[in-house]
């Protein structure tokens, strides 16, 4: 079942936990102010785990002259990426993944001997909030794989991600509550003892999504644009 604790939930929980219920000290707009940063840590904590918790994709066109695309305007159009995973481009009945170039290589296929035969050897940089590809305008499709960026709970029956287990939106509570208390310049050394606790069992239990798989060395040639040379 999905957790579906949504922000008036985490707010109410986090005045009890502060024992604050009936204090008019934090206002309901800094409450929120907590629970969104609160909820902005755990997610890093997720994250960083890299078990693919909130993964998205989205596919373009390469058809600019420049290969570079903005996020926000020419591809991801919500303009909600927090961290590029990868990307695959559709060539010949195969999809590929591509390898990332250095910001050294950028001029890698400025000359007059960009391919030998086969598959071109397509490569990506992210930079700022663009997506360079090389060489560019192959008029293939590209997938692009990313993680967005947190979702604000924007409103009081707004839920907070779906795939985070029940039990550890109990993080954002101890956080709120801590903030609400050093506002109020008290004591915050047992919460601040929860909340390392807290954050090292989220850490433990949110590795291994696939525990009936065991973890494998990663193949980085396997599927690539490289088949045929390697620049």
């Amino acid at each position: 079942m999905a957790n579906t604790t949504d922000r008036e939930d985490l707010r109410t929980r986090a005045k009890r936990r502060a024992d604050m219920e009936s204090s008019t000290f934090v206002s309901d707009a800094e409450w929120n102010d907590y629970i969104n940063q609160g909820n902005s840590e755990l997610y890093d904590i997720l994250v960083t785990k890299y078990e693919d918790f909130f993964v998205k994709s989205t596919t373009f066109v390469d058809n600019r002259s420049d290969g570079i695309y903005t996020i926000g305007t020419t591809i991801i159009t919500d303009n909600d990426v927090y961290k590029i995973l990868g990307l695959d481009v559709a060539e010949g009945g195969s999809t590929i993944r591509m390898k990332k170039f250095s910001f050294a290589e950028r001029n890698m296929y400025d000359n007059s001997v960009a391919t030998l035969s086969g598959y071109e050897n397509y490569r990506w940089h992210y930079q700022g909030n663009t997506i360079r590809i090389i060489p560019p305008d192959s008029k293939n499709t590209i997938t692009v794989w990313y993680i967005p960026e947190t979702a604000v709970l924007s409103a009081d029956d707004t839920a907070i991600e779906s795939v985070i287990n029940r039990g550890w939106e109990e993080y954002i509570v101890i956080y709120a509550a801590r903030k609400a208390l050093l506002k109020e310049e008290s004591d915050v050394s047992m919460l601040d003892k929860e909340l390392a606790q807290m954050s090292r069992k989220i850490q433990e239990f949110a590795g291994n999504r696939e525990a009936g798989e065991s973890g494998k060395i990663i193949d980085v040639n396997q599927g690539t644009s490289n088949r045929w040379h390697n620049y």
